[in-house]
């Protein structure tokens, strides 16, 4: 599967996760390793039929939401599918592996489509967990391909190294629990040199180490718009590999060490150990970066779902020293988020405090431009709901002003109702009219927005 089939198929797992709010601790428990169910939602690696079902079980969705045949095999006709029944994906698959067999049968296939077969071929194969006929398929097809040198030749040869990878990193994964690592403290770091595996596991992880470098070389200074992302896919693969083999980082710092001892006497094989420790840094400076984002997106969330526990430790900070103009900012939108989700709880009473204490910021020379439009619409809510209209409709019109000036034409619709609102409530239709109307050419819905509302 192409990589951005992968990653939409991995994303579509996630918002389904995340809809449940799972961890993917707790959505993988019992069913796969947390870094396994990590890879499929990045795009990253292959889920079998039966991790699919029992994914789909578990988070309560319908499993041909995650594989929509038509878009993964647009050439195939599409087979329906139950909710969550593995069976029917597995059935789906062989309907693929039956179709692509009649396909292989034609003559005038051109090659692209013939190659692009393959790959789905051997991706149904893993699917269906046949790493054996996976691994027979790929052996042949690069076999076929190999010695040509046009990009697209190397292209086709890398994702076909990609996918082998994928199969000798299952084949290690089935005998982990059999086989023991014969040494002490982990296997050695030059586990890439020939003949260095010494047990059925260590061998598949050299096998797929080599698979997922010789793909990488093929595509690492390849001039075409699928190769860097399809050798960050590969220098993932490498990585990964490492890891299982006694941790990247380190087996990269070896490298760098072989290079340099290597150097002098034969330039080649230093060449060598360096590209691999640079394969294997590109992988480890993406997951760097992708755990800071993780992190960071980890604790926005936790600010959002918590704007009180925000605000205690803002107001724990500015007591450290004197209230600068940043420190008050920071408190009235603090304030203003706090009291946005207590009228949010229909907890009124403190909705007005927090307003009043951001209000009583706001007026020390706080220039508007820096307050969020947060304070201005629940202010206008408030207002709304204490009989304070003509205060409703400054801060609505205010928070519309705010929301046009950032192009946010659905929350400037939403302060111009809040406005309209108040108008009404005052027995001011005309003025309701009016400014619905201007939420109306926003939404392009014209005058029957504001007809509607009236006759409500």
């Amino acid at each position: 599967m192409p990589e951005h089939q992968l990653t939409q198929m991995g994303s579509r797992i996630r918002m389904a996760r995340l809809q449940q709010n799972l961890s993917m601790d707790e959505a993988a428990q019992g069913l796969c390793t947390v870094e396994t169910l990590r890879r499929v939602e990045e795009g990253r690696g292959f889920a079998t039929v039966d991790l699919l079902g029992k994914l789909a079980l578990r988070l309560g969705v319908a499993a041909d939401e995650w594989l929509s045949e038509s878009e993964t095999f647009p050439t195939l006709s599409p087979v329906p599918m139950d909710i969550g029944q593995a069976y029917f994906v597995r059935e789906t698959y062989r309907h693929i592996l039956d179709s692509i067999a009649v396909q292989e049968q034609d003559p005038t296939l051109p090659l692209d489509a013939r190659r692009h077969l393959v790959l789905v071929k051997t991706e149904a194969l893993l699917r269906l967990d046949f790493v054996k006929e996976a691994l027979r398929e790929l052996v042949e097809a690069i076999a076929t391909a190999f010695g040509k040198k046009t990009p697209e030749d190397k292209l086709y040869l890398a994702k076909l190294h990609l996918r082998l990878g994928e199969v000798y990193e299952r084949k290690a994964e089935r005998v982990v629990a059999k086989h023991r690592p014969s040494r002490p403290g982990g296997e050695s770091v030059t586990f890439f040199l020939p003949g260095s595996g010494s047990s059925p596991r260590e061998e598949a992880l050299v096998e797929g180490y080599l698979s997922y470098m010789r793909g990488y070389l093929l595509v690492d200074r390849l001039q075409h718009p699928e190769a860097h992302g399809l050798a960050d896919q590969l220098a993932d693969g490498l990585s990964r590999v490492a890891d299982a083999m006694g941790g990247a980082r380190s087996i990269t710092a070896r490298l760098l060490e072989l290079a340099h001892d290597a150097s002098a006497r034969d330039p080649r094989l230093a060449f060598n150990y360096l590209t691999q420790a640079k394969a294997l840094q590109r992988s480890l400076d993406r997951r760097e970066m992708r755990d800071e984002l993780s992190e960071a997106l980890q604790e926005v969330r936790r600010k959002q779902a918590n704007p009180e526990a925000v605000l205690r430790d803002v107001l724990r900070d500015v007591r450290k020293g004197p209230l600068g103009d940043d420190d008050r900012i920071r408190l009235i939108n603090s304030f203003s988020n706090a009291a946005e989700h207590c009228f949010s709880q229909q907890r009124y009473e403190e909705t007005g405090e927090h307003l009043k204490k951001a209000r009583d910021l706001i007026g020390n020379g706080v220039l508007p431009i820096f307050i969020t439009r947060t304070y201005y619409t629940t202010q206008a809510q408030y207002s709304l709901l204490c009989g304070e209209y003509e205060t409703a409709v400054e801060h609505a019109m205010i928070a519309y002003e705010k929301a046009q000036e950032m192009n946010f034409p659905e929350e400037a619709v939403s302060a111009l109702q809040l406005a309209a609102d108040a108008y009404k409530k005052q027995g001011e239709a005309a003025k309701a009219v009016d400014v619905l109307r201007q939420a109306g050419d926003l939404l392009a819905r014209g005058e029957s927005a504001a007809t509607k509302y009236i006759h409500e």
